[in-house]
């Protein structure tokens, strides 16, 4: 279900759109903020953002596995995986589209190059990457990727591609010139079994060793290793090796989960398979912090001046005063029915006090794990407030509760505990806003001075999975995977 949320001036209450199906995949949001794009079985609907009614609807012979706008949002990418197949749309031209067959290669995954008129596709088991071009029907082919998706990236001035490749069983990078697609480097990398790499922000192509003006190497590449070695790599783009971090903790032994660059480009957040965060500095590559996730919250994690960080947990509202016994009677009716949790009763935030003593924070039972393949482990979320001044965090183990610390003093501020698991995180784009859901059927936003709960409308009592934010205006995007509460 995709739902859209205005959100007004603080004084006035959001506003909420009437509910519309999808079925596949999470809704994909035009660069321009204008339409969005939603999957319903094998038909792609272009709806208008502000409206959400119908502009451009394109039907498929079989399922669509994933969609990507170009950066003018002129087209739309439509991936057939089963099919070996890529369908190109034109969404101000209903006649025109371009279909690309890999054969029996077969389609892996599939991205828009940065001037939104080549494409990419990745073959399965690895053998190319194919470089389709919307303009003179030209294909050119990079052979041996690693991955994919993960390991492909291109700078954020779009000049230059980077892909991780495996070849003779070590690690390289290649450098690509992304009008040309020609390599123009290609140097092994230092790692044992490189998972991704990553291009710094464009700040950071003016920040030397000494933090000085440094024009001869403007670009950065973050490589992380798998997820059984702890280390990472800043490397130029010629290939020479700017830091690297790989300790020896005896505590955490596992590798990196997530990472990424801060929004000047000067330090990186890291975080692990083995519950630890940590905050890098790009130049050197020398640990600056630990942020730790303890289970029990105590007065030692005030600041250097005595503050400590403010907590807010959730609570149930409580019920008015002279609310009438009918009711309260169709309350309890609604909670007794089969389909209605207490995941779609409302909520509130309450500030707790840690100057009485420690404050227990609910752990992930083990209980909840033995159906599952793959234990969740680690911090699966370190994200950057877009003006570098927050960074926020989540530990798998301690799955309700939501990390926010200063990055200038690197102290906790934030910590806020909800009933159930954190699905998504997101800031807003311009802004400290943070949002984020729990498959309940409210929105969560922290600010600085604060945490406020959005709930949906009684008739849309859909359990939120995951969110976005339109860059252009304040309109948050909703969608559940499940059937409507």
């Amino acid at each position: 279900t995709v739902q859209v949320m205005r959100a007004l001036a603080a004084q006035s209450p959001p506003q909420f759109s009437e509910a519309y199906k999808q079925t596949k995949g999470q809704p994909r949001i035009s660069p321009n903020g204008r339409l969005l794009a939603v999957v319903i079985q094998f038909r792609l609907f272009i709806r208008d953002v502000e409206t959400l009614q119908t502009v451009q609807l394109y039907a498929h012979d079989d399922e669509i596995s994933h969609v990507a706008w170009s950066c003018d949002s002129l087209y739309v990418l439509c991936v057939l995986p089963r099919r070996g197949l890529c369908h190109v749309w034109s969404v101000e031209d209903a006649e025109w589209y371009c279909k690309i067959d890999e054969g029996p290669l077969g389609v892996a995954h599939a991205r828009w190059a940065p001037d939104g008129r080549h494409l990419l596709t990745s073959s399965d088991f690895g053998m190319r990457l194919t470089v389709w071009s919307l303009l003179d029907r030209s294909v050119c082919y990079i052979r041996a990727p690693k991955f994919p998706e993960a390991g492909i990236a291109f700078s954020p001035d779009g000049r230059w591609l980077a892909v991780a490749e495996r070849r003779d069983g070590r690690d390289a990078l290649g450098i690509y010139d992304a009008d040309t697609f020609e390599q123009v480097n290609h140097f092994l990398v230092a790692s044992t079994d490189l998972s991704d790499v990553c291009w710094a922000p464009a700040p950071a192509a003016i920040v030397g060793r000494a933090g000085a003006a440094d024009t001869t190497s403007p670009d950065w590449l973050l490589v992380t290793d798998g997820p059984l070695q702890l280390a990472v790599l800043v490397y130029r783009r010629d290939g020479v090796l700017v830091a690297r971090y790989a300790p020896a903790d005896a505590e955490d032994p596992l590798g990196v989960r997530c990472s990424e660059w801060a929004p000047s480009g000067r330090m990186v957040a890291l975080g692990s398979f083995g519950g630890f965060a940590r905050v890098l500095t790009a130049a050197t590559g020398h640990c600056i912090a630990h942020l730790l996730h303890p289970t029990t919250l105590r007065a030692a994690h005030a600041d250097g001046r005595g503050r400590n960080a403010l907590v807010f947990r959730e609570v149930l509202l409580e019920a008015e005063r002279g609310r009438q016994s009918a009711q309260q009677t169709l309350q309890e009716l609604a909670e007794s029915l089969p389909h209605v949790d207490v995941l779609t009763r409302p909520t509130r935030f309450e500030p707790i006090s840690m100057a009485a003593g420690s404050i227990a924070l609910p752990q992930r039972s083990p209980a909840g794990e033995r159906d599952t393949a793959l234990p969740k482990i680690g911090v699966d979320v370190v994200s950057w407030s877009p003006d570098g001044r927050y960074l926020a965090t989540h530990a798998e183990q301690l799955p309700t509760v939501l990390w926010v610390w200063e990055a200038i003093t690197l102290r906790l501020h934030t910590v806020v505990i909800v009933r159930a698991p954190i699905r998504c995180v997101r800031w807003h784009p311009q802004g400290q806003a943070l949002a984020f859901c729990s498959a309940s059927c409210q929105l969560y936003l922290w600010a600085p001075t604060g945490m406020s709960v959005l709930a949906l409308p009684d008739e849309l009592r859909f359990r939120v999975h995951a969110l976005s934010w339109v860059h252009f205006k304040r309109i948050n995007i909703t969608y559940n995977f499940g059937e409507l509460q």
